[in-house]
């Protein structure tokens, strides 16, 4: 699959534009309660680009954006053949699609490489026992 098609969800939750990219493998394995949750994903892509955008203008172009956007490609991996930890505790004032889209998003961000599998862990490892969390 193009990967700018999910540039539809993810200019509304981080104002980041998917410009270029394919992927060959998306499934993930998540597991949770009304408290929190955490699983694995498979996301496999090759020549991952993304352009920053202006939160308030999406349309709205500026030299300091393109220089984090330039930033930003140098951070990310362009390409990800490794399966990715996904972990989020639940706002439960928030909708359960919100959970949902916020945990699978959280494996996204850990297969481009701006979060490491070992923050999740630790992260899920503290709320484990809090949270009564299946393994």
């Amino acid at each position: 699959m193009q990967l700018t098609h999910l540039t539809k969800l993810t200019k509304p939750l981080t104002a980041i534009a998917i410009t270029a990219g394919r992927a060959d493998t998306l499934y993930a394995r998540l597991s949770g309660n009304k408290y929190a949750s955490v699983g694995q994903m498979n996301f496999y892509y090759h020549g991952l680009k993304v352009r920053l955008l202006n939160k308030e203008d999406s349309l709205k172009r500026s030299v300091l954006l393109s220089l984090e956007t330039l930033l930003a490609n140098g951070l990310i991996r362009g390409s990800n053949q490794n399966p990715a930890q996904m972990f989020f505790v639940r706002d439960r004032e928030k909708f359960v699609f919100n959970y949902w889209v916020k945990t699978l998003f959280s494996g996204f961000v850990t297969s481009t490489g701006v979060k490491r599998n070992s923050k999740y862990q630790k992260m899920y490892n503290e709320a484990e026992e809090k949270y009564s969390l299946p393994h």
